[in-house]
C-alpha cells in the first residue's frame, strides 16, 4: 500500500492527463444519452414507486 502511495505521489502528473482522458468519453456518453438527470424528479419517481410516505408513523417502520 506504501509503494502504490509512493508512486502516485511521484507520477501525480501522469494521474491528472489519465483522468483528463478518462473525461472525454465520459463527456461524449453524457451527450450521446437523452435523458433527463433532474435528481428532484428522480426522487419523488422513487418515492411514489417505494410506496414511501415520508412519514414513519405511517410506513409502520418505528425507527432503532
Amino acid at each position: 500500500m506504501i509503494k502504490v502511495g509512493k508512486w502516485i505521489a511521484k507520477h501525480k502528473v501522469v494521474i491528472v492527463i489519465v483522468s483528463l482522458l478518462l473525461l472525454i468519453p465520459s463527456f461524449l456518453g453524457m451527450a450521446a444519452t437523452r435523458g433527463n438527470y433532474d435528481i428532484l424528479s428522480q426522487l419523488r419517481y422513487l418515492k411514489l414507486s417505494a410506496g414511501f410516505s415520508g412519514d414513519s408513523r405511517r410506513s409502520g417502520h418505528h425507527g432503532g
